[in-house]
C-alpha cells in the first residue's frame, strides 16, 4: 500500500500549503477541512495523520480518541497553537507519536511526518509478518496447533504427552506432522513462526486449553462443534465490518448470492425487498461507465493478480442520485481439497464528499493555470536552503525550456537561461528582497535556444519562517516582449 498524509487542517489556505509541500518533497497527500471529514471519507490503511488539535466540528483529543476507538494504527502527528503545552501533553497521552508548534517550520514538519512514515512501515513489516504466519498455521490440525503451543512453552514431548493426556509416540507422531504442514525442517523455525503469530505457550499440567482438548483425537477437518464455532466466527466478522465503514456485505460464490446488511441498504435509501441479491443484479445499481472497472477488479483479486479487493465506483441511491463509494473486501472462506474460494465478506464506505473535493481542487486548479496562460504569466519558486528552482509549465515555455522536462532546475541551470548582460542584476534584485523582505522585481531577458531572446518580468515575495528567516521566493514570470538581439541593446530601452 502507499503511505498517505492525511492533512486534517481548518484553514484552508494553509492546508494547501501544507499538501503542496509535501508533494513537492515526494509525499501523497489527502487535505480534510475538517474531522468528520477525515472520519467519514479517509481511508486511513496507509501513512500517517497530520492533525490541527484545534478543529470547528471536534477537539484533536476526540479525534485521537475516537482514531483509537476504531483501531486506526497509523501514527498522528499533532499541531498545535502556540503556548499550549497542555495540548501537547493531552495529545501523546492520547497516542501521539510527535507534536509541532504552529506556526509550523518546513523542516519540522517534513522530519515529523518521515519519522511518522517510518514508524507506520515498521509496523506494516510486523503486521505484514505476523498475517503470513497465522495463515502458516491454518494448515495445522488443532492437535498438531496445540503441540507447537507447547514447544512455544518449552515443554518437552514427555510432557506435552502428559498435559494433553497422549502417549509420547502420538505427540512425537503430531509432530512429524506439524512441520511437513509448515512444510519447514528446523524446530527452531517453526518456534520464530509461532512467535511471530502471537501462538500462545501451553502451560505444563491442566492449562485451561488442555483441560478443554477431547482425549481422542478429534475428526479432520470437521470438529465437533465447528456449526457453532462457524457462525460465532461470522457473527464476529459482520461486527467487525460493519465497525469499518457504512455497512457490510457477503457474497457466497458458488450460488453467486449477495447478503447486504441492514444499515448498508438503509444507507442508500432501499428497502430489503429492493437491495440486490445476486452477483449479477449488482449491474443495475453500479453505474454503466463503472460497471466493467468493477468487476476487472473483483475477477483480477480472485485470480491473485492483488493482495485485497479494493475499488472506488459510483451506485445509484433509492431517489436515483448517483453516491462515489470505497468497496473494500477479501476471500473469508475457500474449499478445504481445491482451495477455491467459496465465500467472499467486505466493507463499503461512501466518499461522495471527498470525490467532490477532489472535483472542486482539480476545477480550482485548472482555472488558475488558464487564468495565467491567458494573462501570459508562469509561477515559479526558489528554495533558498537548497538553491532549487521550480518553474510551472507557463515559466518554462517563456524561459525557452522543454514543457515535457523536469519542474525542478539547479540554481545554475536557471541563470544559464537569463542573457549574460541581465544575469548580475536578476540576481542582485532577488538577493535584495531576501535581505531586506521586499517584493522582488526584476527585467530581464531570456534567451531561447531557438535563437529568439524575450523581454521577461520576475516578479515575487519571499517566504521566511516563524523564526523571520527568508525559506521560500515564490512568485509570476509574465513576457513583456519579444526583441531582436542589437548592438548597444539595454532592458530600459526595450520596456519603453
Amino acid at each position: 500500500m502507499t503511505p498517505v498524509v492525511h492533512i486534517v487542517e481548518p484553514d484552508p489556505a494553509l492546508g494547501a500549503a501544507l499538501a503542496s509541500l509535501l508533494l513537492r518533497h515526494g509525499h501523497l497527500a489527502q487535505l480534510f477541512e475538517n474531522a468528520a471529514r477525515l472520519l467519514t471519507d479517509a481511508r486511513l490503511e496507509a501513512g500517517c495523520v497530520l492533525l490541527d488539535l484545534k478543529l470547528p466540528d471536534m477537539s484533536g483529543d476526540k479525534v485521537l480518541e475516537e482514531l483509537a476507538r476504531r483501531g486506526v494504527a497509523l501514527p498522528v502527528v499533532a499541531m498545535a497553537e502556540p503556548g499550549d503545552p497542555a495540548a501537547a501533553i493531552r495529545a501523546m497521552k492520547l497516542g501521539a507519536v510527535d507534536y509541532l508548534e504552529k506556526p509550523v517550520i518546513d523542516e519540522d514538519l517534513l522530519a515529523a511526518v518521515e519519522r511518522a512514515l517510518d514508524a507506520w512501515r515498521q509496523d506494516e513489516d510486523r503486521r505484514q509478518a505476523r498475517a503470513e504466519a497465522e495463515t502458516r498455521l491454518q494448515r495445522l490440525s488443532p492437535r498438531e496447533r496445540q503441540i507447537l503451543q507447547g514447544l512455544v512453552g518449552g515443554l518437552s514431548n514427555k510432557a506435552i504427552a502428559r498435559t494433553l493426556g497422549l502417549s509420547p509416540r502420538t505427540v512425537e507422531m503430531h509432530r512429524a506432522n506439524m512441520m511437513d504442514d509448515l512444510e519447514l525442517t528446523s524446530l527452531p523455525d517453526a518456534l520464530r513462526l509461532a512467535i511471530e503469530a502471537g501462538l500462545a505457550p501451553l502451560a505444563e499440567e491442566g492449562a485451561e486449553a488442555a483441560a478443554a482438548a477431547p482425549r481422542a483425537e478429534p475428526p479432520r477437518p470437521m470438529a465437533r462443534h465447528a456449526g457453532e464455532n462457524e457462525r460465532r466466527h461470522d457473527e464476529k466478522l459482520k461486527l467487525v465490518l460493519e465497525a469499518s465503514g457504512d455497512g457490510a456485505w457477503e457474497w457466497i460464490i458458488p450460488t453467486s448470492e449477495i447478503r447486504l446488511s441492514t444499515r448498508l441498504v438503509e444507507r442508500f435509501g432501499y428497502t430489503p425487498a429492493e437491495a440486490p441479491g445476486r452477483f449479477e443484479s449488482l449491474a443495475d445499481f453500479i453505474h454503466p461507465e463503472d460497471w466493467e472497472r468493477f468487476r476487472s477488479e473483483i475477477v483480477g483479486y480472485m485470480e491473485g493478480r492483488s493482495d485485497a479487493f479494493a475499488c472506488e465506483f459510483r451506485v445509484r441511491r433509492a431517489d436515483g442520485r448517483w453516491a462515489w463509494i470505497f468497496d473494500f473486501g477479501s476471500i473469508v472462506d475457500r474449499d478445504s481439497q481445491s482451495g477455491a474460494p467459496l465465500r467472499m465478506a467486505g466493507s463499503i464506505s461512501e466518499i461522495t464528499g471527498r470525490k467532490e473535493e477532489e472535483r472542486r481542487a482539480q476545477e480550482a486548479h485548472e482555472l488558475l493555470e488558464l487564468a495565467l496562460w491567458g494573462a501570459g504569466a508562469g509561477i515559479w519558486e526558489v528554495d533558498l536552503e537548497t538553491r532549487i528552482v521550480r518553474l510551472c509549465r507557463r515559466s518554462r515555455e517563456l524561459l525557452g525550456l522543454s514543457l515535457h522536462g523536469p519542474e525542478l532546475f539547479a540554481w545554475d541551470d536557471w541563470e544559464a537561461t537569463i542573457h549574460p548582460e541581465d544575469r548580475e542584476a536578476a540576481a542582485a534584485a532577488l538577493e535584495n528582497a531576501i535581505a531586506t523582505g521586499s517584493p522582488v522585481a526584476a527585467e530581464y531577458r531570456a534567451l531561447h535556444p531557438n535563437g529568439t531572446t524575450r523581454l521577461i518580468r520576475g516578479l515575487g515575495k519571499v517566504i521566511s519562517d516563524s523564526a523571520g528567516q527568508p525559506r521560500r521566493v515564490v512568485g509570476l514570470h509574465q513576457e513583456i516582449a519579444r526583441v531582436e538581439e542589437e548592438p548597444g541593446f539595454s532592458l530600459r530601452r526595450a520596456a519603453r
